[in-house]
């Protein structure tokens, strides 16, 4: 998914630099710059009056206003975008294939559902539950799994806990066993 940068950037590119929304019938000028068709023609006035880019200052000597199909349909699209965002944002969900609000969960498929896919053949002998009771069952076996895993962490912990005890025992040990070591070591050294 786009980051909210990349989708700001997108809306930058998209937009009108006379009336600072989106692109409505987008139009491209001689020099290359891009407008809505009624902005730039409301810009321009009257036929008798010198049509230049509002952006570069440039003369369109013939007023030729070619329309951007690409620009319209990204616009387009950014807008059903948009409109998807908003729908996630509301908790609205819509069914892909239907565009109708998700409000049931199959459970032999482990999907949400709209009420024309529960009509589909598809899922003619599924059981379906209304979203909220699924969403308390998979919160229910979550919160399950999550205290097996908190059990496990803190098990976990007290083991890293003891092998580091250990750990600390052994390297004492070993400093002893050094220190040992090295005394026999001189001793023998003054022996000689």
């Amino acid at each position: 998914m786009a980051s909210s940068l990349e989708v700001q950037s997108l809306v930058e590119e998209l937009t009108c630099p006379i009336c600072l929304s989106l692109f409505t019938e987008p139009v491209r000028l001689q020099c290359e710059h891009h407008f809505c068709r009624g902005c730039i023609s409301q810009c321009w006035g009257p036929e008798g009056s010198e049509p230049l880019c509002p952006q570069c200052r440039l003369l369109c000597s013939d007023r030729v206003l070619k329309p951007n199909r690409v620009l319209a349909n990204l616009v387009d699209k950014l807008q059903r975008l948009g409109e998807q965002e908003e729908l996630k944002a509301s908790g609205e969900l819509q069914c892909p294939e239907h565009q109708e609000h998700l409000k049931l969960f199959c459970w032999d498929d482990r999907e949400l559902v709209c009420l024309v896919c529960r009509d589909d053949p598809g899922h003619s002998q599924h059981s379906f539950l209304p979203l909220k009771q699924a969403a308390s069952l998979y919160k229910n076996e979550f919160n399950e799994l999550l205290a097996v895993e908190e059990r496990k962490q803190r098990k976990r912990s007290l083991l890293i806990t003891q092998q580091q005890e250990k750990i600390a025992e052994l390297e004492s040990a070993l400093e002893t066993i050094d220190r040992i070591e090295i005394r026999v070591f001189l001793q023998d050294l003054k022996d000689v």
